[in-house]
């Protein structure tokens, strides 16, 4: 995707790694030492530490817990796959080439302290789950581009990162490349009634 995204007029807010040529998005200040990459195979460790967190895993009804390392390895092929096939259609992307949030330290170091996924909704707020699988169906077959395409988030932060503003950051920073980039104009924001932290994030 990154040679995709190098011809992009509207891809200013991209930066490319100097090390990984990944692109990467860079919060703005008070925050630009977080930075959101695509993801790495060598994070399964990392993500399987903060997915088998009670304070993180609590606030999902959908992946496992525990959540093992064999979890995140799967977890990353599947989403590196799904980079892997992004196309460009019509001067729009398929996907958001970046998720991971990684915390850049001063000698460069950076660690990994959660992920925000912006794709299109394969979940639905309907209690008929042929209903919703018939709607996540209609998302998926809809051209790249296309406004009606229902795009949701799946985000998560290391207790250690919480309560700083940093998701907060991390949605907007993303939804500035991904509106234009992506024809971005249906969102859907999915939270258990517990989890108030995500929901004053998308308020």
């Amino acid at each position: 995707m990154p040679g995709l995204l190098e011809k992009s007029p509207r891809n200013n807010v991209l930066q490319v790694h100097p090390k990984t040529g990944e692109v990467f998005l860079r919060l703005p200040a008070p925050n630009d030492n977080i930075v959101v990459t695509p993801p790495r195979p060598s994070d399964a460790q990392d993500i399987a530490a903060i997915m088998n967190d009670e304070r993180v895993a609590m606030k999902f009804s959908i992946p496992p817990y525990p959540y093992t390392y064999e979890h995140a390895v799967s977890y990353l092929e599947a989403e590196t796959e799904r980079h892997r096939n992004a196309v460009e259609e019509n001067g729009f992307f398929s996907e958001c080439p970046v998720q991971v949030i990684r915390e850049r330290r001063a000698d460069g170091e950076e660690i990994l302290i959660g992920e925000a996924k912006f794709s299109r909704s394969k979940v639905y707020n309907v209690q008929d789950e042929e209903e919703a699988r018939r709607l996540a169906q209609i998302n998926y077959a809809r051209p790249v581009g296309d406004p009606e395409i229902v795009w949701t988030f799946m985000d998560y932060l290391a207790p250690s990162h919480h309560g700083k503003g940093i998701m907060s950051a991390v949605i907007k920073t993303i939804m500035d490349w991904a509106i234009p980039n992506l024809g971005v104009g249906n969102i859907i924001a999915i939270a258990l009634p517990t989890n108030t932290a995500s929901i004053r994030v998308f308020e």
